[in-house]
C-alpha cells in the first residue's frame, strides 16, 4: 500500500530536537531537526544508506543550521532580540512611567520598528554596522531623513534591550552605537525638563553603561570662574 511506503521503518534519536529515520520510500536515511523559532521540524535526506554515516551527516547539518537560513538569526529564541525586547516592555509596564509607552511604540512599530527589523537576530550578532544599516533603512522608508534626535532615541532603546542580554551573560559588551551631535541629544532632554535650555550650548552628553541614563556634563562660566556640573538624567 502507498501509506506503508511513507511509514517510518527505523528511527534513531541523536539529541534533543534531532533524529534520523528511514521510510519505505527511500534507501536513504533522513534527518529531522526542530527549529525553535519557526516552531516546526526541518526534514532533509542525509544521502547516506549507513546509519552511522547518516548520524554524522545529521549532526553536521544541525551544527551549521541557522533558523530561516540567515547567518545572523538566533538558533534559540532565548538569545533573540525579540525575546529581550519583550522582556523590556514587560519590565517597563510593571514599573510604569512616561517612557514605557514611547519605548514600546518604537519597538513594535509595524513598518520599521526595532522588533520588526532585529526581532529574529541573535543579540550577539548586532554590532555598530548593523545598527547603522537600520538607521539608514529608517531614512529610506521616508521622504526625508529622520532627525538625529529621533535616531538617538532608537539607539537608546536598542541599548536598553541589549543591556538585558548583558546582564544575562548572553552578550559580553554593548556594541558601540553610532554617534549623534550634542545638539540632537540635548533636543531630547530639554523638552522633558531634564536640563536647563539656557545651559545647553555648552553641554556634553554621553550615554553610560546603563542606557536608561545619560551623563550630562554642563560647563558654564561665572564671571572669571569656571564651574562644571554633572547631572544624571533618564532619557528613555
Amino acid at each position: 500500500m502507498a501509506d506503508s511506503k511513507s511509514k517510518t521503518t527505523a528511527q534513531k534519536n541523536i539529541r534533543k530536537g534531532l533524529a534520523t529515520y528511514k521510510t519505505g520510500q527511500s534507501i536513504y536515511w533522513f534527518l529531522r531537526l526542530w527549529d525553535p523559532l519557526a516552531k516546526k521540524y526541518v526534514r532533509r535526506t542525509t544521502k547516506e544508506t549507513v546509519r552511522i554515516e547518516a548520524i554524522e551527516a545529521a549532526i553536521e547539518f544541525a551544527d551549521n543550521y541557522k533558523s530561516g537560513g540567515h547567518p545572523v538569526h538566533a538558533v534559540k529564541k532565548a538569545t533573540s532580540f525579540e525575546r529581550y525586547a519583550k522582556q523590556l516592555i514587560s519590565i517597563q509596564a510593571l514599573k510604569g512611567g512616561k517612557w514605557s509607552g514611547g519605548d514600546a511604540k518604537l519597538l513594535n512599530r509595524s513598518d520599521d520598528g526595532l522588533i520588526g527589523y532585529f526581532g529574529k537576530w541573535d543579540v550577539t550578532k548586532i554590532n555598530t554596522g548593523s545598527v547603522r544599516d537600520y538607521l539608514l533603512k529608517l531614512d529610506e522608508n521616508r521622504g526625508k531623513p529622520l532627525a538625529e534626535s529621533t535616531k538617538a532615541k532608537h539607539t537608546i532603546i536598542l541599548r536598553k534591550v541589549l543591556t538585558l542580554a548583558v546582564k544575562d551573560g548572553v552578550l559580553n559588551v554593548l556594541p558601540v552605537m553610532p554617534s549623534f551631535s550634542r545638539v540632537a541629544i540635548m533636543s531630547r532632554l530639554i523638552p522633558l525638563g531634564l536640563f536647563p535650555a539656557a545651559r545647553s550650548r555648552s553641554a556634553d552628553l554621553s550615554v553610560t553603561d546603563d542606557p536608561s541614563q545619560a551623563l550630562v556634563r554642563n560647563t558654564f562660566s561665572n564671571r572669571s570662574q569656571s564651574k562644571e556640573g554633572v547631572v544624571f538624567c533618564h532619557i528613555g
